[in-house]
C-alpha cells in the first residue's frame, strides 16, 4: 500500500465514522494562507424526490456545501462543480441543472470556476466550495458548562416538505402550510451571512441538515458535556400538520434532517446582541437550552424529560 493510498484510506474511513473528532469543512495550509474547503453529493435516487426539479436540485447541492461554511463562519470564494449524466439526458436538462448551479453561486457570492462532467446510471451533482479560514472558526467541540443552545431558525418544516413531495396521495391540511414546507425542503437558505457576522461569538456550532437531533448529540459528545433543552424549535403550524397526517411532530423536529440551519452555543452576555442581531437580518433565533457538566442530550416536552436520540436523516 503506497503512502497516498493509506491516507485516502483513513480520510473515508473518518467519513464513514458517526462519531469522533470530525468537521464536515477541512482546514489546511497553502502557502502562507490558512484555506477551508468542503464537498457534497446530492445522487438522484438517494436524494431528490421526483418530483424536485433539476433546477432545485442542483441548487440545494451548492446550498448543502454553503451550509457547512455557514456553520463556521466562513465565507465561500470559488467552487468546482462535478456532475454525472446519465444516457438520454437532454440539452435542456443539462441547461436546468446549470441555471440551478448559477443562481446558487449568485445568490451565496462566489465563483464557480470549472468542474468535471462523466457519465453514469443516473444524476450526480459534486460540489467543492474553497475559501479563507477566517480567524477564528467554531467546531463541533467547544460547548462550555453555562453556554446557551440556539438555533438558527425553526425545525420540522422540511421533513413535512420531503413527505409531501413523497406521497402518493395530496396530503391533508393547509394549503399554505404545504406550499411552505415544499419550499423549505426544495429550496434551503444557510443563515451564511448571520453566521459569518456572529460566529466569534459561538464556542461551539454545526450544520443541522442531518437531524437536530444527531447535531446536537454530535455536538455534545465532541465538547464532553450534556446539553440540557427546555424548549424545541417547531415551526409554526407543525403540529397541526403532524395531528391531520397521523405523524409524530417530534421526530419531524429532532430526527427528520435536510434543514439547512445551524446550532451554535455561546455565552449568556451574547445573547441579546446576537437576538437583535438575527432580527434586523429577518432570521429567526432559537434559543432552546442550555450545557451543564455530565454527558448526552435531554428534552423537557410538555412535562415530560426524555434522552434525544442520536439519529436522523435516511437517504431515501
Amino acid at each position: 500500500m503506497t503512502p497516498d493510498e493509506s491516507s485516502v484510506i483513513r480520510i473515508f474511513g473518518r467519513a464513514l465514522r458517526t462519531r469522533g473528532q470530525s468537521e464536515d469543512v477541512e482546514v489546511f495550509g497553502l502557502g502562507s494562507s490558512k484555506v477551508a474547503a468542503a464537498v457534497d453529493t446530492l445522487v438522484a435516487s438517494t436524494d431528490i424526490p421526483p418530483s424536485m426539479s433539476l433546477r432545485d436540485a442542483a441548487r440545494k447541492a451548492v446550498a448543502a456545501c454553503v451550509s457547512d461554511f455557514a456553520a463556521k463562519g466562513i465565507r465561500p470564494g470559488a467552487g468546482l462543480v462535478s456532475v454525472v449524466l446519465p444516457k438520454g439526458i437532454t440539452r435542456a436538462q443539462v441547461g436546468r441543472l446549470a441555471r440551478g448551479v448559477a443562481e446558487a453561486s449568485g445568490e451565496f457570492g462566489f465563483r464557480v470556476l470549472g468542474g468535471d462532467t462523466s457519465g453514469g446510471r443516473e444524476i450526480a451533482i459534486s460540489v467543492c466550495i474553497i475559501g479563507s479560514r477566517p480567524r477564528r472558526m467554531p467546531r463541533r467541540a467547544g460547548a462550555r458548562a453555562g453556554d446557551l443552545i440556539m438555533t438558527t431558525g425553526l425545525f420540522g418544516l422540511a421533513p413535512a416538505g420531503l413527505y409531501i413531495a413523497m406521497s402518493a396521495k395530496k396530503p391533508k391540511g393547509p394549503a399554505k402550510f404545504a406550499t411552505q414546507a415544499r419550499r423549505e425542503f426544495m429550496r434551503p437558505s444557510p443563515p451564511l451571512e448571520f453566521c459569518v457576522r456572529s460566529s466569534a461569538s459561538f464556542s461551539s456550532s454545526m450544520d443541522s441538515s442531518d437531524g437536530l437531533g444527531a447535531t446536537l448529540n454530535e455536538m455534545a459528545a465532541q465538547s464532553r458535556v450534556r446539553f440540557e433543552l427546555d424548549s424545541l424549535p417547531v415551526a409554526d403550524g407543525l403540529y397541526g400538520f403532524a395531528s391531520t397526517n397521523k405523524l409524530d411532530p417530534l421526530e419531524l423536529v429532532l430526527y427528520g434532517g435536510e434543514e439547512y440551519s445551524t446550532v451554535f452555543t455561546c455565552r449568556p452576555s451574547a445573547r441579546t446582541r446576537l437576538k437583535r442581531r438575527a432580527a434586523a437580518m429577518g432570521l429567526e433565533l432559537c434559543e432552546i437550552g442550555r450545557v451543564v457538566r455530565g454527558r448526552g442530550v435531554y428534552a423537557t416536552h410538555s412535562g415530560t424529560r426524555f434522552r434525544v436520540q442520536n439519529r436522523g436523516w435516511k437517504h431515501l
